[in-house]
């Protein structure tokens, strides 16, 4: 939703959505027959995708129409661009995934507590993980650039 309507970059919103299809490939046919949030993923994508690609969209959601047990509820009869907007539910997490990178060049990526990072001290956490002292042996640190955001550090070291 943010990509599509705050920032409008729907290259990233259709990347998104690919990513939880690829997932979604992956789940065993027990789960698919029989798990109400796959269904609900699956919608969810349908009516997503309805703004980028209505022609699609609605035939596709003919198709979900036509599932005879269906686990959850949306207006069946109406068409996919009159559905209402999925809303992802809400999910606490007391970590920040943090982009690392060495000479502009990503080496991995580091969870940090939320209480302990701020842009100030984040450098320092994270300098602290197994992959970056790995990636900054026998190298001299120069300048560490945090991100405002607070989810990317990046090392200038020789």
């Amino acid at each position: 939703t943010r990509h599509l309507c705050d920032e409008f970059l729907p290259n990233a919103v259709i990347l998104d959505m690919m990513r939880v299809t690829t997932v979604l490939r992956k789940v065993p046919d027990s789960v698919v027959q029989n798990s109400e949030e796959f269904e609900r993923i699956l919608c969810s994508l349908v009516v997503m995708l309805a703004p980028l690609a209505p022609h699609i969209s609605s035939e596709m959601w003919q198709g979900l129409k036509s599932v005879k047990h269906k686990m959850i509820s949306y207006d069946w009869s109406k068409d996919v661009l009159q559905q209402p907007w999925p809303v992802a539910k809400e999910v606490e997490t007391n970590t920040v995934k943090v982009k690392v990178l060495v000479n502009n060049r990503k080496v991995g990526t580091v969870e940090v507590d939320k209480a302990e990072a701020s842009t100030e001290t984040l450098g320092g956490l994270v300098k602290e993980n197994v992959i970056v002292q790995e990636n900054l042996k026998n190298m001299q640190i120069k300048r560490v650039i945090v991100s405002p955001k607070g989810n990317l550090v990046n090392f200038l070291a020789e």
